[in-house]
């Protein structure tokens, strides 16, 4: 060990010279002087041919050099430097750039900032004086009822800056405690939203723990990598040049899962599953008061499923979202589930073990587990990917139930985002990654019933059902919530106004009540009017169905138009979640009326969705229209097929079915 850490710190010499002898720097750049200083030629000359908005219209900045060189040790400590020089080209980048923020967690890491600075078009220098570099707390985690007094972050303000102007930094982040105790693994970028002139990445690390690594989303081939062996020491580098930007796109997947990246590990995943659980058996000790609590909650309960839907629906609606710091390990181990349920508080991590615990003491098979419903997770590398925390119970047949206690609207127990997202099931033997299956449009899709009279003097009196299952029913729900009273008669008031600007509402009614009660399906009914809806012309009849532009549909049909602005796309259509809606509407007409010319029933099916109207005249008119989207993430090369149902959908809006007053004697 000795001749180990030996090594260890002529690396770091060895590894700062070439940092900075790479960075093309000279030895008096460290001196730090005061007042106005020129750069030297060589660096001026840098910047120069760098380019200019000329050569990059798209861009803000352009990244002339970003480095990285880190060094980690058995326990899983490391030093990191992470080096910048980035030249501002737009006004906009300017002022983009004139505040830089710098997360960090004090329980794992400090920050030193021993180069900030900003070099003018003309040479000259305006070093960033202390006074200007801040450390301040994670105000948007407030917003989020999250109080961890450790995560801070460092500010860098850059005073002065113009379209010109080239900001350079260098920033060390030295680990206190390692996250997971004898395991390292790291996450880099070598493309952002900016083009990058020079990027390079160097880690060193002992060889007895190899690093098992991946480049992403380098189709082009653009990242280089060498290793060279250094005694009882492996230097991996890997490096690439005139990195293209990543322009973004609306509802593209996030950037994360787009740019060119490096996953590195010194782990697997079954023993990153080991080691949080590891972690978790401290904390998951139940007491007296929450096998009374859970013992209340299953009574009479007969099946399994009874009983974790019981235990479910008690954490995700009584335990409130509320993160407080009062671990050594907080973000990564959750507090004693006995802490938990005194203070009725906490966040994923928390929620997700208090559950297991509870569903264990209720004799059911539980596990904590963690998820990222939002980015693809890399099944390849066993790196940190995961931002959530979810259970699992299994019953004694063997089935799964995945469980997200944190959404409090979920009647299925598990929201459609997480489908085809990564999990990791953490138990003391370990367990290798997986992902969630994809689910059918059909189990999270939206149902209006409409069913209506047009009277002689072609007023139109009619009640609207809307239901839905999955995602469906939590967004009517969610919609009841948040707009209660007023706002919520306002609501209502739109959905109808949508079918005819004449339109009344008579009567609405909202169940279950309260809305939370999840035993109960979601379903809002409204009763309306609309005056002079039906045109009568003579002895002709002519009806615009009610459903026809989907006037009650919550939101599939918004999202669609939303999702479809752009006329093709580079990268995916990010929906997170297979959906639809599906209206059936019935018209009864005034006696004495046959049908003359009903529009045509169309159908359109592709591979990321479908589109389909249908008319029928049996004593009523019967119309149905459905819309169902099949995949959560749509290809560029399918997004055409799914432009086209939107297409279809708009131009079936106008449809009119035609009747004739029958005037046989």
């Amino acid at each position: 060990m000795k001749r180990f850490i030996q090594q260890i710190i002529i690396t770091i010499l060895v590894l700062s010279f070439l940092f900075w002898v790479n960075c093309s720097h000279k030895p008096g750049i460290w001196e730090m002087p005061s007042g106005t200083n020129k750069a030297d030629e060589e660096l001026m000359q840098k910047i120069e041919s760098a380019g200019s908005r000329m050569e990059y219209p798209n861009a803000k900045a352009i990244v002339i050099e970003d480095i990285d060189s880190t060094i980690f040790t058995p326990d899983g400590s490391f030093t990191q430097y992470n080096y910048s020089l980035t030249k501002l080209i737009t006004l906009t980048g300017a002022k983009d750039y004139g505040t830089m923020g710098l997360p960090y967690d004090t329980l794992f890491f400090e920050i030193e900032i021993p180069l900030a600075r900003i070099i003018q078009e003309d040479g000259s220098i305006i070093n960033i004086p202390d006074s200007l570099i801040t450390d301040e707390t994670m105000s948007d985690l407030v917003m989020m009822d999250v109080f961890w007094t450790n995560i801070r972050r460092k500010v860098i303000n850059f005073p002065e800056l113009s379209s010109g102007s080239t900001i350079e930094y260098l920033i060390i982040y030295k680990t206190i405690q390692p996250r997971f105790e004898g395991i390292f693994d790291n996450s880099r970028y070598f493309q952002s939203d900016e083009p990058i002139k020079y990027s390079r990445s160097v880690v060193v690390g002992p060889a007895s723990m190899p690093l098992d690594w991946k480049i992403r989303n380098d189709e082009d081939n653009l990242v280089s990598f060498d290793k060279k062996e250094m005694g009882e020491l492996v230097k991996y580098t890997w490096e690439a040049q005139d990195i293209p930007q990543v322009i973004m796109e609306e509802g593209m997947p996030p950037f994360t899962d787009m740019a060119i990246g490096l996953l590195a590990s010194t782990t697997t995943w079954r023993d990153y599953s080991k080691k949080i659980y590891e972690y978790l058996e401290p904390v998951m000790k139940t007491d007296e008061a929450i096998e009374s609590k859970v013992a209340e909650l299953i009574e009479g309960k007969e099946s399994e499923y009874e009983k974790i839907r019981a235990i479910f629906y008690y954490v995700a609606q009584k335990i409130r979202y509320l993160g407080l710091a009062m671990s050594s390990r907080e973000g990564i181990q959750p507090h004693p589930v006995t802490e938990t349920f005194e203070r009725q508080a906490g966040v994923c991590k928390d929620k997700a073990s208090l559950l297991a615990a509870m569903l264990q003491s209720a004799g059911i098979e539980a596990y904590y587990v963690l998820s990222n419903p939002l980015n693809h997770v890399d099944k390849d590398i066993a790196a940190s990917q995961f931002n959530h925390a979810i259970t699992l119970a299994v019953t004694k047949d063997g089935k799964r139930y995945f469980l997200d206690s944190t959404d409090e609207f979920c009647q299925d127990m598990l929201p459609a985002y997480h489908q085809e997202q990564g999990i990791l099931v953490c138990d003391k033997d370990g367990e290798d990654m997986e992902y969630l299956p994809s689910q059918p449009p059909e189990m999270n899709s939206g149902k209006v019933d409409i069913k209506s009279t047009i009277q002689p003097n072609g007023t139109l009196r009619g009640t609207a059902t809307i239901s839905g299952k999955g995602i469906y029913d939590e967004v009517i729900r969610q919609v009841v919530r948040m707009q209660e009273g007023a706002q919520l008669k306002r609501f209502i008031e739109r959905l109808v106004n949508r079918v005819h600007p004449n339109s009344r509402i008579i009567e609405y009614n909202i169940e279950p009540d309260p809305i939370m009660n999840l035993y109960e399906d979601a379903v809002i009914t409204i009763e309306f009017e609309i005056e002079e809806y039906a045109i009568m012309a003579g002895k002709y009849l002519l009806i615009k169905p009610v459903g026809l532009e989907y006037p009650f549909d919550i939101f599939v049909t918004t999202y669609l138009t939303m999702f479809t602005q752009l006329e093709e796309r580079k990268f995916p259509l990010n929906i997170q979640f297979t959906s639809g809606v599906v209206s059936n509407e019935e018209i009864i007409l005034p006696p004495g009326y046959k049908a003359k010319v009903l529009p045509e029933s169309k159908s359109l099916n592709y591979k990321p969705g479908s589109f389909s109207m249908s008319y029928q005249f049996k004593d009523k008119l019967i119309f149905r229209n459905s819309i169902m989207i099949n995949e959560s993430e749509i290809p560029p090369e399918e997004y055409e097929d799914f432009r086209k149902i939107k297409e279809e959908m708009a131009e079936s809006s106008s449809g009119l079915a035609i009747f004739i007053k029958d005037e046989q004697p």
